[in-house]
């Protein structure tokens, strides 16, 4: 019984502290997706739930610091270089490649001159399934419209492909005569896999929040069952955390010591409690060094009987409760009106 009682409580103290910090998660993500990438959470630790945070926080770290720096490549649209890290090329106003810098061998196996033999370059080397897309987004930038930011995978040569992000702007001269596009290239594969990543961990929150929801239900459907069980027994249940104040008590209790119903004794320290009885001590000296050394111990004690004036005898048993660690936590004291027993039993030695 007192491991049930136990396991109800404990359910109910830590269900909130997960669930506050699930909810915070999935607050950030929305906020993510929405486009803040400065979101950060506090809480970061060695439990499961601290791990998804500090994994959280290095994937929306890792998500602005690439965001940031495709941004970047916008300051670059004006310099022509042919060492520039990202894959370069400018293209004439028919579509023709007129230059491409030598990044294009690192990025996808191909030299300068086998892309300048290519008729549709880059188009040829687009992945299938995003070609017919990008190839009417290229047929709208040669136009001489600018744009950034449109991403689609394109083929290396030894037949892999990787995501990336182009921008382009059209290039005029000096006279201000149409010249063609001037297009970057950039690989966003660590974006696309921390996006996958943020994705599968907000995924992994959902599930996580799902299965805290459904375990909050069954604890509470638990403590349901656990009240209505010590609410009808005729034995008075009590329950006092280690620094002696009530945690949980039943009806009974309060009818075996004549307390008022309805009065509030959760969290007062149980002397205090007793005191609100109806009922006084027979010998309450006895009883307070009883108390007090139950308190300081540790252990289950033997049955103790407790005289009360108006003839009513209670018999009180103590158990001490541990966690799943074996550290003490309370006391379980159980109280029992035995006076007719006790009566009957006077009753049987009188007339033998």
């Amino acid at each position: 019984m007192a491991a049930l009682l136990l396991t109800g409580i404990l359910l109910m103290l830590s269900t909130g502290g997960i669930v506050r910090r699930f909810e915070a998660l999935t607050r950030a993500s929305k906020r993510m997706q929405q486009g803040d990438l400065d979101v950060r959470l506090g809480g970061e630790g060695v439990d499961e739930i601290g791990q998804l945070i500090g994994t959280f926080n290095r994937m929306a770290e890792s998500v602005r610091v690439n965001v940031e720096r495709a941004r970047e490549n916008e300051a670059r649209f004006h310099a022509i270089a042919d060492y520039t890290h990202d894959l370069e090329f400018w293209l004439s106003p028919e579509g023709g490649l007129l230059w491409v810098n030598p990044s294009v061998e690192r990025m996808l196996g191909y030299s300068i001159d086998e892309c300048m033999g290519q008729m549709n370059f880059p188009t040829d080397l687009i992945h299938p399934e995003d070609r017919a897309a990008a190839d009417f987004q290229l047929r709208q930038a040669l136009r001489g419209t600018s744009g950034q930011g449109y991403t689609f995978r394109i083929c290396r040569k030894d037949g892999g492909h990787f995501w990336a992000v182009v921008n382009w702007q059209p290039i005029h001269s000096h006279s201000g005569v149409y010249q063609g596009i001037r297009a970057s290239i950039h690989s966003i594969d660590d974006l696309k896999a921390t996006e996958a990543n943020l994705r599968q961990a907000i995924g992994e929150l959902h599930a996580a929040e799902s299965l805290q929801r459904r375990y909050r239900q069954e604890a509470e459907q638990e403590h349901a069952r656990l009240v209505s069980l010590l609410s009808a027994m005729n034995l008075g249940i009590l329950f006092v955390a280690a620094d002696g104040r009530v945690i949980y008590h039943n009806p009974t209790f309060s009818r075996v010591w004549l307390i008022e119903e309805g009065a509030a004794l959760i969290g007062l320290p149980i002397n205090e409690v007793l005191g609100k009885s109806a009922s006084t001590l027979a010998r309450p000296d006895h009883f307070s060094r009883h108390l007090l050394s139950v308190l300081e111990a540790r252990e289950s004690s033997d049955s103790y009987e407790i005289q009360m004036t108006d003839g009513r005898v209670i018999n009180e048993l103590d158990y001490p409760v541990r966690d799943r660690e074996g550290r003490f936590i309370g006391h379980l004291w159980i109280y029992e009106d035995i006076t007719r027993e006790r009566q009957t039993a006077e009753q049987l030695v009188y007339l033998g």
